[in-house]
């Protein structure tokens, strides 16, 4: 229901207020925003009563055979394997009792008629019936086989089991063993402590676990949102968590009476994050993205509790079956309604933990990015938290008694020591310094946490100089860290804040760009995700590591700028931004109002109403760790193929500038910075030029014939945008703007295997700009490699569309339509590829819309049935989209 309004359904009855007992049996529940429907799942079913009476049966079996000896280790590695053995034999027993009955029928019937078998020809003797069915020997010697083979494959991962999992966790064992601390019993020897979640809440003494599945770091936000607000509100004690550093076997021994909240992004169709990818694998599979069946997943060996672990249930039995009967979560998902799988990572993992025995507390929320995803998280929240805090034994504090005590995530201590040039020239890396070193012989780790400084070895502007907009080609090199990539990859830039807001910043703060400085992770802090100390400025922490410019969320206002404040002046403003949301669009969000101009403003007011010196708001720069989340990568579709350049790769980027509702000047922090090195490799400088911010670049080099060269920190995230693995496999492509940026790549690998000989199929693009005079993108290119790829096929073509070249607008979508009989031909009859790159929230819309038009038409169907034609090849690899919002 992606076009319900938001409202409709804020205040909707089936949200339940009741206890955390809510399961997948009761009525479906509603997402935030939405009236999709959550709470369904056909995997947990009741079983019919003769399943219920062949288990029992196959259960009491298994009783009787299993020694009474058995530890509860070796019958939990045994049990399943055993239970399957029994249902095998039973299924071979019953045929051997059919096949000897049948037998019997058969023999009987020949001595009666021995007199007249003996009139019969030969041949006729040899083609003895059994039991009336037309069954010859050899045939029963068949069947029996088949039928013992295929039931040998069916139960073949619990007779072999599909991986070794006795010999991985011996093996897991033998490698913690020596690193293991405080542990007993050989569940717990498998897992490092520092990697177990239950010794560590036990350790920091915890009841809340909150983790995070964030590819930009909008959910990790979100976690310490949350965090902040139990803690605050319902007295908590929280820890927040990146799954990646954590073992999942270890849920299965959160206390009963503590709760494990997720807050994770979907990413590209459906998929985890890729700090979720080891939990993700492990519960479902990636293989299984969208599976609703999880009867043939793979069993994780989840660790067992001790006897009398959980003090608030000491009676608590281990039920192999449901290792997780204990665990108890909450969940919210980031997501977007224009996507075919929406937030289905959420939706995957929350069945998947409740099918292993898991409680879900109150609802799923089901965050929308299309539409307002912090009004549907504070929904959410208002929901949710009470629930969790009840769970927890804690219930809503008032305003006098709820928590005071501040404990930002991070300490701040100025250095005013010598450091050694090694140590400062690092300042502003992202990248750990432990890894900056290469061996020789191995590639150095390159990811999200590990950005690669990479050069940049050429970036031009694509567009004419008079055009409305500035779009940029950047190459970057690839060699020097051994960074591999896929042709429809995306590179992710960690960008650098534009000067005129750090300089805000500092001067409210009082502080000095160049002041030393060591952010260390703060021991007390509830989410000390920081590994290590780091040495840094003021002004380098400003530029390179917090996010300055994304307005501060509600929540964040009342749970940090509101412990900063005591005049009544200042608490009342905030208030009313906390409590109006109306109030706060127009004020900060329809502005896009940065922390240091909210800050700024405070300030100004405290001013304006003379508030004494000792009533005026603390300032203090461990204050901003809590306030800002970090600066997360931006993500571009890399427009190279990996064949024709293997050892660089190009991105596409249009610069992106806009005035505020109060006709201030923004800029897209990323596209920006990228505008400015550009402007830096070509010298030409714009430094004090009306509307042009100003940056201060980290690793600038001049060579010896004064080239300069700059570096950016950056790693390559894989995606599933991929061409056909057959190259004869026709492609349709639809990129208008810098849409085109993944399909330059396609295109430039196609029509190189087209010069290697290979055979191609039709290639088909549909690109679309503006003006054909200025933003034309490799103009020039692209009608070369089209004559490379019609030399072989004529059927590849490249279709443009330009929109004010004329009175009446022209779009892709139009393109479509015009050329429906062969895009019908390609997509019903020969197998195309159809992929789509660019604007989600209009353009693949209108595209979609002539899709069902041009199936309509031309196929003869209805619009319904050409519709639900859309929607189930929407779920097909055939179609395929990288689109943004």
């Amino acid at each position: 229901m992606k076009n319900q309004p938001l409202h409709a359904n804020k205040h909707n009855p089936s949200i339940s207020s009741s206890s955390s007992s809510s399961n997948l049996s009761k009525k479906p529940s509603y997402r935030f925003g939405s009236f999709e429907p959550v709470q369904e799942d056909t995997n947990l079913a009741p079983k019919t009563d003769s399943l219920q009476t062949i288990t029992s049966f196959i259960n009491s079996i298994f009783s009787a055979v299993t020694p009474k000896s058995l530890s509860p280790s070796n019958k939990k590695s045994t049990g399943k394997h055993t239970k399957a053995f029994i249902t095998l034999f039973l299924i071979f027993l019953a045929f051997i009792y059919n096949l000897f009955q049948n037998i019997l029928v058969f023999v009987l019937g020949k001595n009666k008629n021995t007199v007249k078998q003996k009139q019969r020809k030969s041949d006729q003797m040899s083609h003895n019936r059994i039991s009336g069915l037309k069954v010859e020997k050899m045939d029963i010697i068949v069947i029996t086989t088949m039928i013992v083979g295929a039931a040998t494959f069916i139960f073949r991962k619990f007779i072999f089991g599909s991986k070794d999992n006795s010999s991985s966790i011996s093996q897991k064992t033998l490698k913690n063993s020596n690193n293991s601390q405080n542990v007993s019993g050989s569940s717990k020897s498998a897992i490092d402590v520092e990697r177990n979640i239950a010794e560590q809440m036990k350790l920091k003494n915890k009841n809340v676990v909150l983790a995070f599945g964030s590819q930009t770091g909008t959910a990790e936000d979100l976690a310490k949102r949350v965090s902040r607000e139990l803690q605050q509100d319902f007295g908590a004690r929280t820890m927040v968590i990146d799954p990646e550093d954590f073992e999942i076997e270890t849920l299965s021994r959160i206390q009963p009476n503590s709760i494990l909240v997720l807050l994770m992004s979907t990413t590209g169709e459906g998929e985890p994050t890729d700090n979720m990818t080891g939990w993700y694998d492990k519960l479902i599979g990636i293989d299984n993205l969208h599976s609703v069946d999880f009867s043939e997943a793979e069993m994780i060996e989840f660790e067992e509790p001790e006897p009398n672990e959980f003090e608030s249930d000491p009676d608590y039995t281990f039920d192999y079956d449901n290792p997780l009967a204990n665990l108890h979560f909450a969940a919210f998902g980031l997501g977007n309604t224009t996507y075919e799988h929406f937030n289905s990572h959420v939706k995957q993992v929350s069945k998947r933990l409740q099918s292993l025995g898991a409680t879900l507390v109150g609802e799923i929320g089901l965050g929308d990015d299309d539409m307002d995803i912090d009004e549907d998280f504070e929904n959410w929240e208002a929901a949710n938290l009470p629930l969790i805090g009840k769970h927890i034994g804690s219930t809503p504090q008032s305003d006098e008694d709820a928590v005071t005590g501040y404990h930002p995530d991070t300490i701040i201590t100025e250095v005013h020591e010598k450091v050694d040039d090694q140590k400062l020239s690092l300042i502003g890396s992202l990248r750990p310094p432990n890894n900056l070193e290469v061996d020789e012989n191995s590639k150095p780790k390159v990811d999200a946490k590990n950005p690669w400084e990479s050069t940049v070895l050429d970036a031009w502007q694509l567009c004419s100089d008079d055009n409305e907009r500035q779009i940029i080609h950047m190459e970057i090199d690839l060699s020097e860290a051994g960074i591999e990539y896929t042709t429809g990859d995306h590179l992710c830039v960690y960008p650098t804040n534009y000067e005129s807001q750090v300089d805000l910043l500092l001067k409210l703060f009082n502080l000095k760009s160049d002041q030393l400085i060591t952010i260390a992770p703060n021991p007390g802090s509830s989410s000390p995700l920081l590994a290590s100390t780091i040495l840094s400025t003021y002004g380098a922490a400003l530029r390179h590591y917090l996010d300055i410019i994304t307005p501060i969320p509600r929540d964040t206002i009342k749970q940090v700028l509101m412990r900063q404040v005591k005049s009544e002046v200042a608490i009342e403003y905030l208030k009313s931004l906390m409590e109006d949301r109306e109030l706060y669009n127009k004020v900060v969000v329809e502005t896009t109002m940065t922390p240091g101009e909210l800050i700024e403003s405070i300030i100004a007011l405290e001013q304006k109403s003379m508030v004494p010196e000792e009533q005026k708001m603390t300032l203090d720069f461990s204050m901003l760790t809590d306030l800002l989340p970090r600066l997360a990568p931006r993500f571009y579709s890399i427009s190279s193929s990996n064949l024709v350049s293997p050892n660089k790769l190009s991105i596409t980027v249009v610069v992106l500038r806009y005035k505020s509702t109060n006709n201030i000047d923004r800029f897209g922090i990323a596209s920006n910075y990228l505008g400015e090195i550009t402007n830096i490799l070509n010298k030409v400088d714009v430094s004090g030029m009306p509307g042009e911010p100003s940056y201060k670049i980290r690793n600038v080099n001049i060579s010896e014939d004064e080239k300069k060269t700059v570096k950016i920190p950056i790693y390559v995230q894989k995606a599933i945008f991929r061409l056909p693995s057959k190259p004869k496999t026709p492609v349709i492509m639809v990129g208008p703007g810098t849409g085109i940026a993944p399909f330059r790549g396609f295109v430039q690998e196609r029509a190189y295997l087209v010069k290697q000989g290979k055979e191609v199929g039709p290639t088909i693009l549909f690109f679309g700009n503006r003006h054909e005079t200025k933003d034309f993108l490799y103009k020039d290119e692209m009608k070369e490699l089209f004559d490379v790829l019609g030399s072989q096929n004529e059927e590849s073509k490249l279709f443009t569309a330009f929109s004010r070249d004329q009175e009446q607008k022209i779009y892709v979508q139009h393109r479509i339509l015009e050329n429906a009989k062969s895009i019908y031909e390609l997509l019903m009859n020969r197998g195309a590829y159809f992929y789509i790159c660019g604007d989600g929230k209009f353009m693949v819309k209108d595209v979609e819309k002539a899709l069902v038009q041009v199936i309509s038409e031309q196929g003869g169907m209805s619009s319904e049935a050409a519709n639900a034609w859309l929607s189930d090849f929407r779920k097909s690899d055939k179609y395929q989209e990288d689109v943004w919002h």
